[in-house]
């Protein structure tokens, strides 16, 4: 891996290493590439623009490929998806150092970051189950502005 690439990155390889290992998949650098890619957004994206970034990938990438890694990097909870207005998936690399939240209009489909934190729970009471959170993300689904705007002049 080259120095310019994230710790974030360098974790998620690692971890992606660790679940393709212990589910007997190969390694191929069509799945790390992709990986790669995917931590390369800040905000959510769709399947065409990480279809894009790895344009400029050295390696050929099919449509297909890109899918079925997306689905592996899901089960290795590497990857979020979500479906914002129930017409397409926006994606989101899972952090696997800090807490992520965002709003999401079900209306339009926008989604924004959200400064909203959960309740810490003090070390007195614990989750139900015996839980205990090490990190999370977070949707809030509901409707921006312009679309109740929009939705009581309907």
């Amino acid at each position: 891996m080259s120095q310019k690439e994230s710790t974030e990155t360098q974790q998620a390889c690692m971890v992606l290493t660790s679940y393709l290992s212990s589910h007997r998949m190969r390694k191929t650098p069509e799945r790390y590439e992709i990986l790669k890619a995917v931590h390369q957004f800040a905000e959510p994206f769709d399947i065409n623009q990480i279809q894009e970034k790895l344009k400029d990938s050295t390696i050929s990438i099919s449509l297909s490929t890109i899918y079925n890694t997306f689905t592996l990097l899901e089960n290795a909870q590497l990857l979020v998806r979500t479906k914002p207005n129930g017409r397409y998936n926006k994606y989101m690399a899972r952090s696997l150092t800090q807490d992520r939240r965002y709003v999401i209009c079900s209306g339009c489909g926008q989604i924004w970051p959200s400064q909203w934190r959960a309740p810490k729970t003090s070390n007195n009471k614990t989750l139900p189950h015996g839980f205990k959170p090490i990190r999370y993300t977070l949707f809030i689904y509901g409707q921006c502005r312009q679309c109740q705007q929009r939705e009581q002049k309907e």
